[in-house]
């Protein structure tokens, strides 16, 4: 992964229903940490729960397993070590407000 910027969700207007079955995240072999830029857009105090899910495939069954879930209210930038997971991606859901949308991008970190 290269320090530009990548979109993980784009102009997401809808609550997510679960986790993804397969993949559909980015590659983090050989990174320790990214940077998460996320853009929340609507009007009447719009807010979302924001989860990073990574892909599990030492199990028996090949999953997606949540991180912790954020309640985001504003845009907001923070740093996310990830310590190599074979794929990241953010499950959105609990929106409020009218006309929610949220953005997420990543970028490495280190």
């Amino acid at each position: 992964m290269s320090a530009c910027w990548i979109p993980v969700r784009v102009d997401v207007t809808t609550d997510d229903t679960g986790n993804p079955s397969s993949l559909v995240g980015h590659s983090l072999l050989g990174i320790k940490a990214v940077e998460v830029s996320i853009k929340i857009e609507g009007t009447d105090s719009p807010s979302w729960s924001v989860t990073p899910i990574f892909w599990n495939s030492h199990e028996d069954a090949e999953q997606y397993m949540d991180g912790d879930t954020l309640k985001i209210s504003n845009d907001d930038s923070h740093i996310l070590f990830v310590e190599g997971s074979e794929n990241l991606y953010f499950r959105v859901d609990g929106s409020t407000g009218t006309n929610p949308k949220i953005n997420i991008w990543v970028r490495n970190f280190a």
